[in-house]
């Protein structure tokens, strides 16, 4: 879930809670949106370092 959530950003307690509740909430559906938010973001450069 961290991929939407900007997961460099959050604690590592924050990490570990939204691990959990992937694992104790997962399914197909969770991955495709999972999935589609990461290639949105990516298509978005959202959170990407422009400066070389």
């Amino acid at each position: 879930m961290g991929a939407g959530k900007r997961r460099n950003a959050l604690s590592r307690d924050e990490k570990f809670t939204l691990d959990v509740w992937y694992v104790d909430n997962h399914a197909l559906w969770l991955d495709l949106k999972i999935i589609f938010i990461s290639l949105r973001k990516i298509a978005e450069r959202d959170g990407m370092n422009h400066a070389r």
